[in-house]
């Protein structure tokens, strides 16, 4: 390995180094070097070479003294909240929700826009999200979610919006504005919020407004989406979907008789204890009972809707070196 080659594998190494550090302080801040040392297994003269870089960058603070026992207080750190901010913005029917969360996730500002049209657009998009640009300069990453079929960073079907339809919103909303820009289908970011929880199952929410069905799959902690953004579009099997308990019904025999999931989430004013058990014995007389997968109904997908898209925010950070 020559000297330039020594150089460049040190400084990948040292990029590595910062987001261990980086990302260990997300989750638990304040800590001392010692501390942090023990937890990275990097060496202590290490750590307080790459904190000091940190600090003077403005992404960790020096916090209060901690009481070390046996010796003199010692210094601690923690990561910066106002360093970064990352943006949530949301479709909920005609209202758009968003907010602005510190490095922690802690939210900052919630706002929304209500009563927008089916001729919302892009430029639409961009305006709010230069708008909150220009009030936290500091804003890194966007996460975007949507009431349709994703694919590729890119909207392919929703219906309720169709200007932004086709429209390569992620790519121009990164190109205008230097963010990140992530997207994720509504149902797919609830469930992305589930993992850890399950590693195999799907959700099915029911939106009364409007009849119709969302299903998020997940398969060894994955988002399942197929080749096209449309994997869990499974209202094209439902008779009719004004009948909410065969709805549910004929999506949980598609989801076990395709994938065997052994958990199911249902979603929706309709699912409550009792008629989950109506599900449940409705599935009994058309799989074997062994079949049937475990229900569990859930309240408040819309917390679950945020916390999801969220993730995927933390998930770009601790990427980033």
């Amino acid at each position: 390995m020559n000297k330039k080659e020594n150089v460049a594998h040190f400084d990948l190494v040292k990029q590595q180094n910062r987001k261990i550090i980086r990302n260990l302080l997300r989750a638990e801040s304040p800590l001392s070097i010692a501390q942090i040392s023990d937890r990275v297994g990097l060496s202590y003269p290490t750590v307080a070479s790459l904190l000091k870089e940190l600090t003077a960058s403005g992404e960790t603070l020096i916090s209060q003294q901690q009481n070390i026992a046996g010796g003199r207080p010692g210094i601690c750190y923690e990561l910066n909240p106002s360093y970064q901010y990352g943006m949530t913005l949301y479709f909920d029917d005609f209202t758009l929700k968003g907010k602005i969360h510190d490095a922690f996730g802690k939210t900052i500002k919630p706002f929304q826009y209500n009563n927008i049209s089916a001729k919302f657009s892009v430029s639409d998009i961009l305006n709010i999200v230069r708008r909150q640009q220009e009030e936290y300069p500091e804003l890194s990453t966007l996460s975007i979610g949507v009431p349709g079929a994703v694919h590729e960073s890119e909207i392919c079907f929703l219906p309720k919006f169709p200007k932004l339809v086709g429209t390569k919103l992620v790519q121009t909303l990164e190109q205008n504005t230097g963010l990140d820009v992530l997207i994720e289908n509504d149902v797919n970011a609830i469930a992305f919020a589930e993992v850890g929880q399950l590693e195999d199952f799907a959700h099915i929410i029911y939106v009364e407004e409007d009849e119709c069905i969302g299903v998020g799959i997940v398969m060894q902690g994955q988002i399942v989406k197929g080749c096209g953004g449309y994997a869990g579009e499974l209202e094209y099997l439902c008779k009719d979907l004004k009948d909410r308990e065969d709805t549910f019904v004929t999506c949980i025999k598609a989801l076990t008789c395709v994938l065997n999931l052994p958990d199911i989430l249902l979603s929706g004013n309709f699912c409550s204890d009792e008629n989950l058990e109506k599900i449940r014995q409705k599935l009994s007389t058309q799989l074997p009972e062994e079949r049937i997968p475990t229900l569990h109904a859930v309240e408040n997908p819309d917390q679950l809707y945020e916390t999801g898209l969220f993730r995927r925010i933390l998930q770009k950070w601790s990427e980033q070196v």
